[in-house]
């Protein structure tokens, strides 16, 4: 992941920020701010103050501030930051801080730093080298601006994260927590209302076993630590067999749910994980798909690889969103405000299920206008 930023000032007070973070397919972000130039220059002359240019061997000790002159420009050459300017020498450098934005600091040795530093004594290799190590410091304040950036934008993810689980987490348990009161304090009616009670028990316990299952699986691959066992399995069977534990769900959203499974498809996988890679698309197809649509599950054989693919009759992914829906917290722009709730690392498991598996995953468009789903593993 990379990013790019930018500093401009509109005044002298006020300079202007703005960064674009980038995945490997392209933007996904722009954020900024209109700040405080003066905190911006009070955080330079933090670090001028509390971190040293140059080792204590070679300064004795002495302050950046008696050894050197920092001004910071903006692109449009204004100041956003300057020490004092008073007994400067010509020993001199501009760094650009591309890190930064754009910045430029210019960094002058003063005469007591040249005393400190005997650059008078030295060859001009020398002082082109000491200079060196000062704009290089001072480049790297830049990289230390923008690892603070990085950090603020991991814990605004992170806490999106917790609140998408949150919410996902309170639904069924809310459910099972109404049933299960009503049961308990007798408020049933007759024995068909008590099966209604205990279904909505059993079917929001399996969601709530999913999402939980889900966020374990996603752990152990940011960890690295998934660990499969592989078996030969009728991928058919396997497939017609989590279908079916699926379908009240489905029901409970008034969506139905068909098979396309063709006969004597075998595979190498672990039945575990490709159950949650299923249950995982079967869960999309049916919170994104329309109401009182059709979610399609098939399976196929194709040379040395099995697959197994589910198909709804929603909006579809567009062409150039189809490889990002993959990447871990991402969701659609147009699903991203709506009331279907979403952690956004529902794909991101099935695609490194599958890779595991030594197979593949995708989304194409389905024959109806949705999207399809595809996971393939070895045969």
């Amino acid at each position: 992941m990379r990013y790019s930023s930018a500093v401009q000032a509109v005044n002298r007070r006020r300079p202007s920020v703005y960064a674009v973070k980038f995945a490997e397919h392209g933007a996904i972000a722009a954020y900024g701010l209109r700040g405080c130039g003066a905190r911006l220059g009070a955080a330079i002359a933090s670090v001028l103050a509390h971190r040293p240019l140059l080792p204590s061997s070679v300064t004795g000790g002495a302050s950046n501030d008696s050894i050197v002159s920092v001004t910071v420009r903006d692109a449009r050459r204004r100041p956003v930051f300057q020490t004092d300017t008073t007994e400067l020498t010509a020993y001199a450098a501009d760094v650009p801080l591309q890190q930064a934005g754009g910045l430029t600091a210019r960094v002058t040795i003063r005469p007591h730093g040249v005393a400190i530093l005997a650059l008078g004594a030295v060859p001009g290799s020398r002082v082109s080298l000491l200079v060196g190590l000062l704009t290089l410091t001072a480049a790297m304040i830049g990289v230390t601006v923008t690892q603070l950036r990085r950090e603020h934008e991991l814990s605004r993810i992170r806490s999106d994260f917790i609140s998408s689980v949150s919410h996902e987490l309170r639904t069924p348990l809310s459910q099972i927590l109404l049933f299960a009161e009503t049961l308990n304090l007798g408020r049933v009616r007759s024995d068909e209302e008590r099966h209604a009670a205990t279904d909505v028990i059993v079917q929001e316990g399996r969601r709530l076993m999913h999402l939980v299952e889900n966020i374990l699986h996603f752990s152990r691959a940011e960890r690295e630590m998934t660990r499969l066992g592989l078996e030969p399995i009728d991928l058919s069977v396997v497939v017609c067999s989590i279908v079916e534990d699926w379908r009240p769900l489905a029901a409970a959203a008034d969506v139905r749910i068909e098979t396309r499974l063709a006969p004597d498809v075998h595979a190498v996988a672990d039945s575990s994980a490709l159950r949650q890679m299923l249950l995982n698309l079967l869960d999309n197809a049916v919170k994104y798909g329309p109401t009182s649509g059709t979610v399609t599950v098939g399976t196929s054989a194709n040379g040395t690889g099995a697959r197994v693919w589910v198909e709804d009759e929603g909006q579809g992914i567009p062409p150039d969103e189809r490889e990002r829906v993959w990447s871990s917290y991402y969701r659609l722009e147009r699903d991203a405000h709506s009331a279907v709730a979403g952690s956004g690392i529902g794909l991101y498991v099935v695609r490194e299920l599958a890779r595991l598996h030594g197979g593949s995953a995708w989304v194409e468009a389905a024959t109806g206008g949705g999207a399809r789903f595809v996971v393939e593993v070895p045969a």
